[in-house]
């Protein structure tokens, strides 16, 4: 039976609580959530040209639908957590799935995300807006993959790592202690060093709290990447020279807050 454990990878998801007026630090921490994900673009890899007789960098397709995600997934695991002390926080995302593939050829992906970020409030209560500076890391990995090399058949993986800067902000409103909206958007890569060309996400959500602890939360987030280094991987049978895609999809789940003393 496949194993899905989801919580969504928002960025200040969690701030459906109303804001505390004692010192010290919330904690906010999202460990049952759900996040119907697809993906949808192209990748090229020297070791997929040499199985499909394709040219060289020949964009392969990859889609992946949620229907696809619940049939052959294998793992699928995210957590957020999130810690505020007056007008400054900091967050941590981290978001797997692990699944057999069909296309480009039947093999097995993982893709892993984790993002780390600083965030800096302004505003009132009942509307406020943060702030965020961080970076992003990103994994694609596909295997095993049957090549013939030198007269002997190898399986191989191929894969690709980086690390993406991120800026951009969030605008929540609250209505009432309960009730609150929220959008938000981040951009990033930029080229920089050996990460993505350019990359981007957002989610808009609605929030509301159950108890003094546990709110629930609902909403739709995307995932845009382009990514490109083809410079000396060519001929490298294990590298992905590129990966252009989008994962997106409608989350949902509960939050559980925390307060803790600065005394």
């Amino acid at each position: 039976m496949p194993v899905f454990i989801g919580m969504a990878a928002l960025v200040a998801a969690l701030t459906a609580a109303p804001a505390n007026a004692e010192s010290g630090w919330d904690i906010f921490w999202a460990p049952l959530y759900g996040w119907a994900v697809g993906l949808s673009g192209t990748q090229t890899a020297p070791a997929l040209d040499s199985l499909s007789g394709a040219a060289p960098d020949t964009p392969m397709p990859v889609h992946i639908s949620f229907n696809d995600v619940v049939e052959t997934v294998d793992l699928g695991l995210t957590t957020h957590v999130e810690a505020r002390n007056g007008l400054w926080g900091a967050f941590f995302d981290f978001t797997t799935l692990s699944l057999n593939v069909d296309t480009p050829i039947p093999s097995h992906l993982a893709n892993t995300t984790a993002e780390v970020a600083l965030l800096r409030r302004f505003g009132s209560h009942d509307w406020s807006f943060e702030l965020l500076a961080g970076l992003r890391y990103k994994l694609v990995e596909i295997d095993p993959l049957p090549l013939e090399i030198d007269g002997m058949s190898v399986d191989i993986a191929v894969d690709a790592d980086w690390i993406d800067p991120i800026i951009g902000g969030m605008v929540t409103r609250r209505f009432g202690p309960r009730l609150m909206l929220q959008v938000k958007a981040d951009v990033g890569g930029f080229g920089v060093g050996s990460g993505s060309d350019f990359t981007w996400t957002g989610h808009a959500l609605v929030g509301y709290q159950l108890t003094e602890h546990w709110a629930f939360l609902a909403g739709y987030r995307i995932l845009d990447l382009d990514y490109e280094d083809l410079d000396g991987n060519q001929q490298d049978l294990s590298a992905i020279t590129s990966f252009d895609a989008k994962e997106d999809g409608v989350f949902f789940g509960a939050a559980v807050r925390f307060h803790k003393s600065s005394d």
